[in-house]
């Protein structure tokens, strides 16, 4: 939930969980009887979705997964840049390469992937815009699965292949 949405609902747990269940039948189904453990949730984080380090930590540190780039939840490949980063750390290092040169030409590589991760994130997140986007990807799944293409990583394959 966005900070202006949790206001909104509020932290306790039950009434997140209805305002949930009213967003979705299948949500409704799913916490239809469940039992809550704690009164509000547990934790709560501001996720920076769309973050690429710009600046670097130090000459020899080499910054990997989210804390090099975070692509939104649902419209990437989190787990592939976190697992790519770290190989092409080891290489970086290996290869004598420092932190700076090794990040600005990974996070060089992102950005395309992430313009179309944020602009779908978007549509996904805006009521207006979700329906419209659902119905496209139903009547049109060739341009779905193009633009689920889009927001996956690629361009790194030689990388991964050798490791």
């Amino acid at each position: 939930m966005t900070p202006a949405l949790l206001r909104e609902v509020g932290t306790d747990w039950t009434a997140q969980a209805e305002f949930l269940a009213r967003q979705s039948r299948h949500v409704a189904e799913l916490l239809d009887g469940a039992t809550p453990l704690f009164a509000k949730p547990v934790s709560t984080a501001a996720i920076p979705y769309g973050f690429l380090r710009r600046r670097t930590i130090a000459p020899s540190v080499f910054a990997l997964g989210d804390q090099l780039a975070v692509v939104p939840s649902f419209t990437g490949d989190g787990m592939a840049i976190a697992l790519c980063s770290g190989i092409a750390a080891a290489r970086a290092v290996l290869a004598g390469k420092p932190a700076h040169v090794f990040q600005r030409e990974f996070v060089g590589r992102l950005k395309m992937q992430f313009r179309v991760a944020s602009a779908l994130a978007c549509c996904f997140r805006r009521p207006a815009l979700c329906g419209t986007t659902v119905a496209a990807a139903k009547f049109m799944p060739s341009l779905a699965a193009k633009m689920v293409l889009a927001t996956r990583l690629r361009g790194f394959e030689a990388l991964t292949e050798a490791a």
